[in-house]
């Protein structure tokens, strides 16, 4: 059972627990400093995200390519080769178009427009397994990301001289990267 004591600390009452007394010696305080940047996706502006995009992308990169280049070489390659297939479908469609527009007889039109079909049936044929490497290849290779950064996280926390180890604010910052770090939104 819980009974609840009263006692001043730095001018305010709270209610403080007769446990936290009992094992601390005085009142827990909450500290929410993960919660400092709560939001703040929200309020950036366009601007912000353009100049803030290149240095993200480098970092993104790095660990990538610290993690696995290979699985990052064929993800590119393949990202690459969609945007190739997609782009040659929409060519291909182009040609159906024109073909059938052309004027004269249906049958003709048709029969003319016959090579740019299978070309648009092989593009997304192409661009759908390529997209299946590419998921494929992400899915091996973000897992293997994600340690790259927490092992980088906490070589960088070890590293630490020990005054600052013992600072408040370092406390709270790195319990707001290590929340942001376990938190954040599937990639």
């Amino acid at each position: 059972m819980l009974k609840r004591n009263t006692q001043p600390e730095s001018g305010a009452n709270t209610e403080t627990e007769s446990s936290e007394l009992l094992l601390f010696g005085r009142q827990l305080r909450l500290d929410l400093a993960f919660s400092r940047y709560e939001g703040r996706s929200q309020t950036l502006t366009l601007r912000e995200i353009a100049r803030r995009l290149p240095r993200l992308l480098r970092t993104l990169i790095s660990l990538a390519r610290n993690a696995d280049s290979a699985a990052l070489a064929a993800m590119v390659a393949a990202e690459v080769g969609q945007g190739v297939a997609q782009a040659s479908g929409l060519m291909a469609i182009n040609g159906i178009l024109v073909a059938i527009f052309a004027g004269g007889p249906t049958r003709q039109s048709l029969t003319a427009s016959a090579p740019s079909l299978l070309l648009v049936c092989l593009a997304t044929a192409a661009a759908a397994a390529l997209r299946i490497l590419s998921a494929a290849v992400s899915a091996r290779l973000e897992p293997k990301v994600e340690r790259t950064a927490a092992e980088g996280y906490l070589l960088q926390a070890m590293n630490a001289e020990l005054s600052v180890v013992e600072d408040g604010e370092f406390h709270r910052l790195l319990d707001s990267a290590r929340c942001g770090f376990s938190l954040r939104p599937g990639v």
